[in-house]
Order: C-alpha cells, then structure tokens, then sequence
C-alpha cells in the first residue's frame, strides 16, 4: 500500500493506492483510493468501476512473449537490431521535462515534481539511441503485492526530427524490456495502466489497442472517493464552469 497527499487549490487529497481495505475514518476526509481489484462495499465512499490490463510475470519469458500480437513481436525484434540502450533511471528532473513536452503536444495534463515526490516506490526507465531518448516509462510499484504499474509514457514521435517507425518500435521494445526486469525482481504482476472503456476519447481507445498487442488478462479494478472528495471535486467542477474568471 502506497500512501501520499496531493492538493487541489485549497483542498488536500490523501491518496491511498494498492490498498487492501478502507479505512472508516478516511469517509470524513478527502480521500480517494485507487488501483485495486478488490470489490470492497463501503457505504461512505463513491465506487466508480474501471478496467485495466495485467500480465502475470509467474509465466516463463517465452510465454509472455508468445501471447504478443505478431506484429508487435516482430517490431520489437527489430528494435533489438538497432543498438538500443535500455536503463533504469529514476530521475524526476529529467523524466517530468521531457513527458511535459510530450504532453503540450498532445493536450495532455502536465506533470510537477512536486505531485510526484510523496512517491517513493517508483522507477523510471527509458530507452535511448545515440543518446537521444526514444521512449520512457514512470512506474509505481506495490512492494507487498510485487506489483508494478504504467502510470505516464513518453516517447519522442511528435518531434519534428523524429523517426516514428524507429519510435514505435523503441516504445514497445521498452516495455518488453521493463517486464523482463520487473519479472527477474520477483514481481507477479505488471500493470498495463488502465483501459479507456469509460471513456469515449477516440484517442485513448487507440492507446487500448496499443496495450492488447501485449497479451495479458483485461480486469475489473475500482476506484474509492470519500463522499466529502467526491462533493468537493464536484462543487469545483460546477463553480468554474459557470465562473471561469
């Protein structure tokens, strides 16, 4: 269980992740739990069903592999002739630039280090190429579960200079790599980060099709918000749609 505080203007929000139950006393607070499949039935907290996609690292490598889409397998072995460097480097003042850049491109939320540093179970990778960072992954990781899971991903394909097949291939090639590594630390399961099933982004569905090319059990995971959070969250929703000024 990861548990970490975030502030939404004047609003701090605990934030409790792979838990394995809910604490009565969070209902009075804003607080939101997030990154189980456990089902839990608590009458003071809002329940919202999402679905993410998981892979089981207990398999052998070969299984794993075989159970990617053919064109994905065959993309990452093209990867593997190309010289790239894949490492682990958990630094946030290197990660958060890049991934913002990549964000602005995209319309996506920005990151800060400051959101990001109550985290202490993380890890970082990346795959570079000539040094030029091609692909990087921020991860969170459950220690008691041996869990591991995709939160934000970055690669350089909206560069103007870039070379989008070559990206394309870094990016599923740094995946395979990372469940390589997480699998030989003993973890059990990788995280995929979510399903849009809930959503209807056109763009995020794409993001799906990406992730099923990498096998894996799509499941049922849910997310918890304390009835003052979910109110809180929704008065500023309303407040600032009608005064955006």
């Amino acid at each position: 269980m990861i548990v970490y505080y975030t502030k939404k203007g004047s609003i701090k929000i605990k934030h409790v992740l792979f838990p394995d139950k809910i604490k009565t006393l969070d209902s009075y607070k804003f607080a939101n739990y997030s990154y189980t499949c456990k089902n839990f039935h608590h009458p003071l907290f809002i329940k919202v069903r999402r679905q993410t996609i998981i892979i089981d690292l207990t398999q052998d490598i070969q299984s794993i592999f075989k159970e990617f889409g053919y064109y994905n397998r065959r993309k990452i072995r093209k990867a593997a002739k190309i010289n790239l460097a894949w490492t682990v480097d958990s630094d946030l003042k290197e990660f958060v630039p890049i991934y913002n850049e990549f964000a602005r491109k995209k319309g996506l939320k920005l990151l800060s280090i400051e959101s990001l540093q109550g985290i202490n179970d993380y890890t970082v990778t990346k795959v570079t190429h000539n040094n030029t960072i091609l692909a990087a992954r921020y991860y969170i990781i459950d220690q008691k579960h041996r869990v591991v899971r995709a939160v934000y991903g970055v690669t350089n394909r909206l560069d103007q200079r870039a070379d989008t097949k070559i990206a394309g291939w870094a990016n599923r090639y740094l995946h395979f790599e990372d469940i390589k590594y997480f699998k030989n630390l003993g973890f059990k399961t990788y995280d995929l980060g979510g399903t849009a099933e809930h959503t209807k982004k056109v763009v995020s569905h794409h993001i799906d099709e990406f992730k099923k090319e990498f096998g894996g059990r799509i499941v049922d995971e849910y997310v918890y918000e304390s009835i003052p959070l979910f109110l809180a969250l929704k008065f500023k929703e309303i407040f600032y749609h009608h005064y955006p000024y």
